[in-house]
């Protein structure tokens, strides 16, 4: 068994031959190539799409028959790929009798020795060979004799892991997001558990619940601080003349703490549920209007017992812009779909 290792600093040996010229001119005694970087950088950079921000590489309608793929970074099989401006892409005119199926990927080749954004009329699936390895952008539909692809035309993939994903380092790193990622995981793990035990008026019942939360981030908040304080009372005494790295340190755990309590007033404290509602979905699409809405906003949707069968079939994505929430589904619902929504507003 051979052993490898990597990468040191290359010294010049009088004694080696240059591989080249075959003369015997002396030459470096460190060689390293191309896929041994690759084989390195894959050990801990995932495949993917890098996640934020979030509208890297997406494909998004173009002029007529034409989609773009806007700007963003990639990584396939330890190789990067980036794009710096909005890449158009031509889409072959439908001249058949029923909707085509397209696709938009990333596609790493080895014989090209390069990753390129390609179209694949009449396919949706990834071609992955040892020369070959697509990550899938979008789905795109293209009907008959059409004329011009819309965004309702586009189904993103970027975050489907089978297809593509986001771009996941070895090392993850705990950030205030993250603890709210948490945060949110246990809600949705309580809302599992308990759903089918509610009775009444839901929205009334889950407004119940988000006050007891409430109450119990307040309490958290207050321990917080006094577990900060008495942090402070304890290094104040034993230390008389402390130097400005503590300073510095103190002023940063201070800070910590004013943004955690803004994050808890901002996306626990301004929760509210808009009541139960039919969902309407035209070509796919069911958009709903609230003032209340930010882009920033976070947005669960609740489906009734009687919808989920309809919502699961869908595949439904939602989304926010500023005073709006769109739910895009993969395909037209068959049946009726009513839910509850439930907002938090940054």
């Amino acid at each position: 068994m051979a052993e490898a290792s990597g990468f040191f600093q290359a010294v010049w040996d009088e004694s080696l031959i240059d591989p080249t010229t075959g003369e015997a001119t002396g030459y470096w005694d460190r060689n390293y190539i191309a896929q041994q970087f690759a084989d390195y950088f894959a050990l801990f950079i995932g495949n993917g799409v890098f996640g934020s921000p979030t509208n890297q590489c997406k494909v998004i309608s173009g002029t007529g028959l034409t989609v773009v793929v806007t700007p963003g970074w990639a990584f396939i099989n330890g190789l990067w790929y980036h794009n710096d401006a909005n890449l158009v892409l031509s889409v072959p005119e439908n001249t058949g009798s029923v909707t085509r199926q397209d696709s938009v990927r990333l596609r790493w080749s080895d014989s090209d020795r390069a990753i390129q954004a390609v179209y694949v009329s009449g396919s949706t699936t990834n071609t992955r060979t040892s020369s070959i390895y697509d990550l899938k952008l979008a789905n795109v539909s293209v009907p008959v004799n059409a004329a011009t692809i819309s965004n309702s035309n586009i189904t993103d993939t970027r975050t489907n892991e089978s297809v593509c994903g986001l771009v996941k380092g070895l090392m993850e790193i705990e950030t205030t997001a993250d603890l709210f990622a948490q945060y949110q995981a246990q809600f949705n793990e309580w809302f599992d558990e308990v759903k089918d035990q509610l009775t009444g008026d839901l929205a009334i019942r889950l407004q119940l619940e988000f006050d007891e939360l409430n109450d119990n981030v307040d309490t958290y908040y207050n321990n917080t601080q006094s577990a900060i304080s008495g942090y402070e009372s304890n290094i104040s005494q034993q230390i008389s003349g402390y130097n400005s790295n503590y300073q510095a340190t103190l002023n940063q755990t201070r800070q910590a703490a004013s943004t955690a309590e803004s994050l808890v007033e901002d996306y626990v404290d301004n929760d509210y549920v808009i009541p139960l509602q039919t969902f309407t979905f035209t070509n796919r699409v069911c958009t709903i209007l609230d003032e209340k809405i930010k882009a920033s906003s976070l947005v669960d949707v609740y489906f009734t017992a009687a919808s989920i069968p309809y919502a699961e079939d869908a595949v439904i994505v939602v989304d926010t812009s500023a005073g709006t929430i769109t739910m895009t589904a993969n395909k037209q619902p068959e049946g009726t779909i009513q839910g509850y929504i439930r907002v938090r507003v940054n």
